[in-house]
């Protein structure tokens, strides 16, 4: 073949359709500036060990999951880890006009539903994980890296039953993690079928690293939760609340089957605000 002597061409990554969601490759880390000194030397990187750059697109609807560092319980529920990812997370939203219709905060990682309206997707996760990683290491004094080495996971949501299946699933997944045995039982950051599309967080600004003296960071800041533009316009707000409702239910009902073949018990919310 001749095809090193053609000019090069850039070609779309390929994306793994599964049921209407999509997995993509994750997200870029921020590339800062960095002097010759500063790279050690390594092995020359081959197409194969390269990670495909992600296609961003406006007016996509995502799942966006990230872990913390070798699953450390570092956002276990307490009302100033709960506030701290609240505040960041409402502060991004509104500065990269990104729409957020559902979150929750496990003990390990973050779940969130969102549309990601001018593509601008890259910036806000690399932002908010940026303000969320700052603030947990005052919070837990931890002195190491906050999130996990891998980047976010990124999955685009293609179809009307793929969003029902994630907004569904992120609300239910401290049950299907066997931790509550109810999704509203859950301590932490989460939220409702019947709150989706109608919710607003308010939130104070923490008493860790955001400078009341800085105007960048307001004393209170909203949150208001949407609901997937796809889902709005062509079924309507009860429609999809009642359909989310149902499918946690599934959700909740497939993990306590699971839970009894296992012979294993649910955590419980005691155990969970102990664990560290």
């Amino acid at each position: 073949m001749t095809r090193a002597a053609r000019p090069h061409r850039a070609t779309p990554p390929r994306l793994a359709v599964s049921g209407g969601a999509t997995s993509v490759s994750p997200l870029p880390l921020d590339n800062q500036p960095k002097g010759l000194d500063d790279f050690p030397a390594r092995r020359v990187q081959t197409p194969q060990d390269m990670t495909q750059p992600r296609m961003v697109l406006a007016g996509d609807t995502c799942l966006v999951t990230r872990r913390t560092l070798r699953r450390h319980h570092l956002f276990r529920p307490d009302r100033t880890i709960g506030q701290l990812y609240l505040y960041a997370l409402a502060v991004c939203a509104r500065h990269f006009e990104v729409e957020v219709h559902a979150v929750t905060l496990m003990s390990t990682h973050a779940h969130l539903v969102l549309t990601d309206t001018h593509g601008r997707l890259p910036a806000f996760t690399r932002e908010l994980h940026r303000l969320v990683a700052r603030g947990t290491k005052i919070l837990r004094r931890w002195d190491g890296p906050v999130w996990d080495h891998e980047r976010p996971s990124v999955v685009r949501l293609l179809t009307e039953q793929a969003m029902v299946e994630k907004l569904a699933y992120v609300i239910a997944n401290p049950v299907s993690d066997g931790l509550v045995r109810d999704a509203k039982d859950w301590p932490g950051v989460t939220v409702r079928p019947q709150a989706l599309g109608r919710y607003t967080f308010r939130v104070r600004r923490p008493s860790v690293y955001f400078d009341p003296k800085n105007s960048e960071w307001p004393e209170t800041v909203e949150l208001s939760l949407t609901l997937p533009p796809a889902l709005r316009d062509r079924l309507g707000a009860s429609w999809v609340r009642q359909a989310v409702t149902e499918e946690v239910k599934r959700l909740q009902r497939s993990a306590a089957n699971a839970l009894r073949d296992q012979k294993r018990k649910v955590l419980g919310v005691r155990r969970v605000l102990q664990t560290s």
